[in-house]
């Protein structure tokens, strides 16, 4: 198996399209999506380090312009902001990337990923860890079944069972300390109240 880019099939490939402007997400917005989009996939996929690339690029590229104001008139969901907070620290801490000045406040206060944890995750979820048919194929597999049609999956560390409790009561302290500046300040830091009639 060969891999690397293959070559578009004929009549396919880059096109211009007939526009001189093109709308795109504000980014606030985008930022929200990105961390929305990355939190819907991680129980299926775990983190992807292209999403965390993703990103790094957006903050790099426009986190001068981010808004608090701006991101609670988008109504947030509390846990995309602590997941947020969480990967502004983890790429604070990791690689070098300072949080945009409105976000500093809301990196400050939840606890920041690991990159341990970022691993770890990925591992658990291609298996379907910690959902009860993870635990089924986990199971079988030690076992010593062979599942029929998927691909075989490395086994998780021991380790990594272990640490996963410790990773998902740093995730529940990161939601309830969003949870406990929204009811405080709703529009504050991307607060989810702003706008509201």
């Amino acid at each position: 198996m060969r891999c690397g880019l293959r070559r578009p099939p004929p009549g396919q490939g880059p096109r211009r399209i007939g526009v001189s402007k093109l709308r795109v997400l504000d980014p606030d917005a985008m930022l929200l999506l990105l961390v929305h989009h990355m939190r819907g996939h991680l129980a299926g996929s775990g983190y992807q380090l292209r999403w965390l690339i993703d990103l790094v690029y957006v903050l790099r590229h426009w986190g001068g312009r981010i808004d608090p104001e701006r991101l609670g008139s988008l109504r947030p969901e509390p846990r995309d902001l602590a997941l947020l907070g969480r990967i502004l620290g983890l790429l604070s801490r990791e690689l070098g990337v300072v949080p945009p000045p409105a976000l500093v406040p809301l990196s400050g206060r939840v606890p920041p990923l690991g990159l341990s944890e970022v691993l770890r995750q990925r591992r658990l979820a291609i298996w379907g860890l910690p959902g009860p048919k993870g635990w089924a194929r986990l199971i079988a597999r030690v076992l010593g079944q062979r599942p029929r049609k998927s691909p075989p999956r490395p086994l998780p560390g021991f380790s990594d069972l272990l640490e996963w409790p410790r990773d998902l009561l740093r995730e529940r302290r990161a939601l309830s300390a969003v949870d406990a500046s929204h009811r405080a300040a709703p529009c504050a830091e991307g607060g989810g109240e702003s706008g509201r009639k």
